[in-house]
C-alpha cells in the first residue's frame, strides 16, 4: 500500500511551517505532489530528506512551472520516496494561459501539469499533478483536463490529483466528465479550500484502474487549501 497527499502550498508564503509539518511526516509518505511550490525553496527543502526522497534527475523533470510573480517561479512539485518507488519517465503538459491572470496578476507563465511514470514491484502507475487555471469557466477546466487524459492510456493504472480551481458547488459536471474517461472521483465532499469562511473543494484525487482507500483532509493552517492523504495499490 502507498501512501501519499496532495497540498496547494499557496506560493510557499508559510514554507518554513510546512517544512516543519513535512519533515515530521515524510516517512509516512511513498509520494507527495504540491501545487504553488517555489522553484527557488526546492533544494533547502528535501535537503535533510536526500537520502529517501527524490527529485531531481537528468533525464526526466518532477517539478513543472506554472506561476510567475515578479522574480519567482511557482509550480508542481513531485517528490518521491526512492527507496520505494522508481521513476521510469516523467513529462510536462502544458494547459494555456489566462489574459485575467497575465493582466490581473501579471503571471507571465502558463499553466502546466506534471505527469510521472513510476514503476513499484513489478507494475507502473502513473501520477499526475495538476493545478488548473483559476478565473475561468469550468469548460476551460475540463479542456485541460483532457489535454492530460490523452496522455494516459485505456490500460494504464493512473491518479490525476491537484488543484482543480474547481467548486463543489458546481462539481457534478466535472464528476460526469472524468466518469465518462474512466476515472472515479476517490475524495468525494472533502473540503479542502477556505475562503473567508466558506469551506469547498477544491482539490481532488481522481483514480483510473485503481481504488483510493484511506482518504483525509488535515485542517493544516499553513495555506488557503488544505492537503488530501489518501492510500492505493497500484498492485492489486
Amino acid at each position: 500500500m502507498l501512501s501519499f497527499f496532495s497540498y496547494n502550498i499557496y506560493r510557499g508564503k508559510k514554507i518554513d511551517q510546512i517544512y516543519d509539518w513535512f519533515h515530521e511526516h515524510a516517512t509516512d509518505f511513498d509520494f507527495c505532489c504540491f501545487q504553488e511550490f517555489p522553484e527557488s525553496s526546492i533544494e533547502k527543502f528535501i535537503e535533510p530528506i536526500k537520502d529517501q526522497y527524490s527529485y531531481e534527475f537528468s533525464s526526466a523533470f518532477t517539478f513543472s512551472p506554472g506561476i510567475k510573480r515578479r522574480e519567482e517561479i511557482y509550480g508542481q512539485l513531485t517528490l518521491f520516496n526512492k527507496k520505494n518507488l522508481k521513476l521510469v519517465n516523467s513529462r510536462i503538459v502544458n494547459l494555456g494561459g489566462s489574459k485575467i491572470e497575465k493582466s490581473l496578476f501579471r503571471n507571465s507563465m502558463e499553466r502546466t501539469a506534471l505527469i510521472t511514470r513510476f514503476k513499484y514491484k513489478k507494475c507502473f502507475f502513473i501520477v499526475t499533478n495538476c493545478h488548473l487555471t483559476p478565473f475561468t469557466h469550468n469548460n476551460r477546466r475540463l479542456r485541460q483536463l483532457e489535454l492530460v487524459i490523452k496522455h494516459i492510456r485505456k490500460n494504464d493504472i493512473a491518479i490525476i490529483t491537484g488543484d482543480f480551481n474547481y467548486p463543489s458547488i458546481r462539481q457534478k459536471g466535472l464528476i460526469e466528465f472524468m466518469e465518462n474517461n474512466s476515472f472515479e472521483n476517490g475524495a468525494l465532499n472533502f473540503k479542502t479550500y477556505k475562503i473567508f469562511f466558506i469551506r469547498q473543494q477544491y482539490d481532488y484525487i481522481f483514480s483510473k484502474n485503481c481504488e483510493i482507500k484511506e482518504i483525509k483532509v488535515e485542517r493544516l493552517k499553513f495555506s488557503d487549501h488544505y492537503p488530501i492523504i489518501a492510500q492505493f495499490d497500484p498492485s492489486l
